[in-house]
């Protein structure tokens, strides 16, 4: 059982300041944690590389309340784009061990369906991602 102390250290708050033009994380970095935004804005992009640049690519613009990482809650997968804030913004970040101490406290069929929905989302955006890339080869492809 853990002690007082250790159980306080992993309900502990983790909160970063972002100026504008700060990454937050890239793609590729490995998972630290569901990210909060709890005010200012950011933006969430992925990288398409070709033969001479790498050009971002805006997936969305979100704001206070958004949720950021939410996938990696589950699977130990790191981070599939990287995000920017556009102005200066806070940010609450849940630990894994935090989730996991919540998560705990849920029926396991819950978290088993919630770790079901995760796989097919991302093999959803998955077939997303190669559907682009293959239309993106194609002549005339729009």
């Amino acid at each position: 059982m853990r002690s007082t102390s250790a159980k306080k250290k992993v309900f502990e708050k983790i909160v970063r300041q972002y100026a504008a033009g700060d990454l937050l994380f890239k793609e590729g970095d490995e998972w630290d944690g569901l990210y909060c935004v709890q005010s200012g804005r950011i933006s969430v992009f992925k990288t398409q590389k070709t033969e001479t640049v790498d050009i971002p690519v805006e997936l969305v613009q979100l704001g206070p309340g958004s949720l950021i990482g939410e996938m990696g809650l589950f699977e130990k997968v790191p981070r599939e784009a990287s995000v920017k804030a556009l102005e200066p913004c806070e940010v609450l970040i849940i630990s894994r061990e935090m989730f996991e101490a919540q998560m705990n406290q849920v029926p396991a069929w819950i978290v088993n369906l919630f770790k079901l929905l995760t796989q097919r989302l991302r093999d959803a955006n998955d077939k997303l991602v190669h559907q682009g890339e293959a239309g993106a080869k194609t002549p005339g492809a729009v």
